[in-house]
């Protein structure tokens, strides 16, 4: 039977989240105390057993209207996991259809491909992927780069290299807008602004000399928005950059390292991987769109 969950379903919804996404300690926790309060999560149960689960994030999407991010997920213990699947995708269908979403994107592991013939019969075709790394290796070496931190006079040069600079990828994948930053309107760059004066004592801004040459950004244990300015690619920064913030996490003293890299950039992911990083999670996306 399909139900709301408890509190004493918590720990068995978070096992069966991390076989789909890549989630640390961090992110294990805060979904513990999202849990505990409330949640949109909707559980399989055999028994009082807890053999799945979906859950779903909507959103306002500028180009394809209503979406979803869906996610389904069958424990590995299940002995009947293709009929657990299509009751809970009956029941999120449902759920979907009421929202009038117009398109759902579903990730699972690479290394459950039961899911990927299971989107595939209902209309979704593949999207991209991401690997999910953890950083492995030892205090990386010191470089001629400086650094400062994040100030609001920086914010053009970063709003514009940051669009341009991952405008190829979201092209390559077609998750448009391709250009994240297009949108120059007074509110969105009023609410960015805030955004990151919020967070600047976390968002680095690396130099060679006088010259900018790119961004790094530390959330939490996660490093993000690593870039180098797009007039300055392939001149090797994107390493030092790599480097000098793997050391400013070192030096935080953090737990874990993460890092997050979509397949497409292969170039991206060997740097990582050759820097000492390791892939701990490989998703796959799927796609659907909904006629309305």
């Amino acid at each position: 039977m399909i139900r709301n969950h408890q509190s004493q379903d918590i720990e068995s919804i978070i096992e069966l989240m991390n076989l789909q996404w890549s989630m640390s300690e961090l992110d294990n926790q805060r979904k513990r105390e999202e849990l505990s309060k409330d949640s949109n999560i909707r559980i399989y149960c055999e028994d009082d057993v807890v053999l799945g689960m979906w859950t779903h994030t909507t959103w306002q999407h500028p180009y394809w209207g209503k979406a979803a991010h869906l996610t389904i997920s069958v424990s590995e213990e299940a002995s009947n996991t293709e009929n657990i699947a299509k009751e809970l995708y009956l029941e999120a269908q449902s759920k979907l259809s009421e929202e009038v979403v117009r398109f759902i994107m579903a990730g699972y592991d690479e290394t459950s491909p039961f899911y990927y013939s299971f989107y595939s019969e209902k209309g979704y075709t593949p999207w991209y992927g991401y690997s999910s790394l953890i950083y492995t290796g030892q205090r990386q070496p010191d470089n001629h780069l400086t650094m400062r931190l994040f100030k609001e006079e920086d914010f053009w040069d970063y709003y514009v290299a940051l669009g341009e600079c991952f405008t190829p990828m979201r092209q390559a994948m077609d998750i448009p807008p391709y250009n994240v930053f297009e949108d120059k309107s007074e509110d969105r760059i009023t609410k960015l602004k805030d955004e990151m004066m919020a967070i600047k004592d976390n968002i680095f801004m690396f130099f060679d000399g006088e010259t900018w040459v790119g961004s790094s950004l530390i959330n939490q244990e996660d490093i993000d928005d690593l870039f180098v300015v797009p007039s300055l690619m392939s001149k090797g920064y994107g390493r030092l950059i790599l480097q000098s913030t793997v050391n400013l996490c070192l030096d935080r003293q953090l737990k874990n390292i993460y890092l997050g890299v979509v397949h497409w950039n292969v170039k991206a992911k060997n740097l990582y991987l050759k820097t000492g990083f390791k892939e701990i999670k490989s998703i796959k996306y799927m796609r659907c769109f909904i006629s309305g």
